[in-house]
């Protein structure tokens, strides 16, 4: 019995239970013995109030309290897992952990860095170099008539001159003059107020920079778009506009701070850079820049 008890004794597995069990039960009464060397666990009056106001935003009503205190169980469930996983080195090497805490400094640097009230003088100014963003688009109402190219061929040219000639010669307004000239269309024959970006959008950039120059009052064309050949009456022509600053003060006002917060990010994060020694292996990245242009 004793030979059996040996033999088994000497077994590796049964030698590394045995010592685990003992230096589990050495901790245990470490730990029973200075409760106070255990990790703490806070949940705060300002705590609660965020869980409060996080449920109450998501479910327009205030928590019961077996919800309110689910809600604290998640946090400390949370909390216990995060604390662990960084123990255990589970945040390196991890892309969107570092992508998410990237952010959450810009967050912060944005956060602390305060915008004072800016100027008239400054905001004018600034309004002035980016009137462009600002700038009112030209808008048309007009009519069209269309000539498909895949029903016509190479007579749909041809047959807008001709159509052309007769509106002409008929006189009278685009609802007087008669859409069945042409083809069945599938968009609206009369747009109001159109602005020029919608106008390339729905027809192409070609076709509104040709609308766009048209007079008013009587039929012009042939004009390509995507569709195909149109005729077109253009009835109003607002011109574009740039609008006083007093009309879009806050939209200048948004931009103008979104600027002030990127260019304070990009000075906090060049000094942070200047703490670092940078090194890139040339070679290696000449080698893929390489490949990269075989493989286009």
């Amino acid at each position: 019995m004793k030979l059996i008890v040996s033999k088994w004794f000497n077994e590796p597995l049964v030698r590394f239970l045995i010592i685990g069990a003992v230096i589990f039960s050495i901790n245990a009464l470490v730990n029973q013995s200075d409760n106070n060397t255990q990790p703490k666990i806070e949940i705060t009056a300002t705590d609660i109030d965020r869980l409060r106001t996080l449920w109450q935003r998501k479910w327009q009503r205030l928590p019961s309290t077996e919800e309110l205190q689910g809600l604290i169980d998640a946090e400390i469930r949370e909390e216990i897992l995060y604390r662990e996983a960084l123990a255990m080195g589970l945040d390196k090497d991890d892309t969107i952990v570092r992508r998410r805490m990237a952010q959450k400094l810009e967050f912060l640097t944005e956060d602390l860095m305060a915008l004072n009230e800016p100027t008239e003088e400054a905001l004018t100014k600034f309004f002035q170099e980016n009137a462009d963003k600002y700038r009112e688009p030209a808008k048309l109402s007009f009519t069209h008539i269309y000539f498909s190219s895949d029903r016509r061929g190479v007579n749909a040219e041809t047959d807008a001159q001709q159509a052309l000639l007769n509106l002409n010669a008929l006189g009278g307004s685009p609802v007087e003059a008669g859409i069945e000239m042409g083809d069945r269309f599938m968009l609206d024959y009369a747009f109001d107020q159109l602005s020029v970006f919608d106008i390339a959008r729905w027809f192409g950039r070609n076709f509104a920079d040709e609308v766009e120059k048209l007079p008013q009052g009587s039929w012009q064309g042939p004009i390509t778009s995507g569709y195909g050949i149109h005729l077109v009456y253009v009835t109003d022509h607002i011109p574009g506009r740039l609008p006083e600053l007093a009309e879009v003060s806050d939209a200048v006002l948004r931009d103008y701070q979104q600027q002030k917060r990127d260019e304070a990010n990009r000075a906090f994060y060049a000094r942070l850079k200047q703490r670092y020694h940078i090194s890139i292996d040339e070679t290696a990245l000449e080698a893929k820049q390489q490949l990269s242009e075989v493989q286009q």
